[in-house]
């Protein structure tokens, strides 16, 4: 072996080689990153899907229950609900709430309060927090309106409408929402 020659790396290959390394795993970092922003975003959309279900079945059953019922006969829908749930700023609805009998009320200004989750029970709620009773992400907002023709004093037909939004956690500026729409009839007229 000739004095003078070295084998091994230079320091410019070695350089080289940890660019190359450094831009491959950005890359890799990157690539993860979006991958669980979207499963983030999915979970999201799934649970807010969920939710906006959740209202529009509390409604169609409220409706159901009201024409089933037999002494006294009553509306198929709940002026009750209507009263509350037809004004701009549309209304809260805990189906879970006084022995899942359900509780409306007005979202205030427009605004609605923030839906709570509770870990030991799995029952999305409105109830008070507590240690097992957290806040989480989303809100709820229901829109009834009537069809025309409308009588006052007797609808044959709503639109109900169920708005959750929700900000997502990786995106502090983004307000995402879903929405489902449904028309009930009053089918006991």
């Amino acid at each position: 072996m000739p004095i003078g020659i070295k084998k091994g790396f230079s320091l410019l290959e070695t350089i080289i080689a940890i660019a190359i390394l450094t831009l491959a795993m950005t890359a890799v970092f990157t690539l993860v990153s979006r991958g669980i922003r979207s499963i983030s975003l999915a979970s999201n959309e799934m649970t807010a899907y969920f939710l906006a279900s959740e209202a529009l079945e509390f409604i169609r059953n409220t409706r159901d229950g009201n024409l089933l019922a037999d002494d006294p006969p009553r509306d198929a829908f709940d002026p009750d609900i209507f009263a509350v749930c037809e004004t701009f700023e549309g209304c809260v609805i805990d189906v879970h709430a006084k022995n899942n009998d359900g509780s409306i009320e007005y979202c205030s200004g427009g605004i609605c309060p923030p839906i709570r989750f509770n870990r030991e029970s799995g029952i999305y709620n409105h109830d008070p927090p507590t240690s097992a009773n957290e806040n989480t992400i989303f809100t709820r907002q229901l829109h009834m309106t009537c069809r025309l023709p409308c009588a006052e004093t007797d609808p044959q037909e709503f639109e109900v409408r169920v708005v959750v939004t929700w900000q997502q956690l990786d995106a502090p500026r983004t307000l995402r929402s879903f929405a489902l729409s449904v028309g009930l009839f009053d089918t006991a007229f």
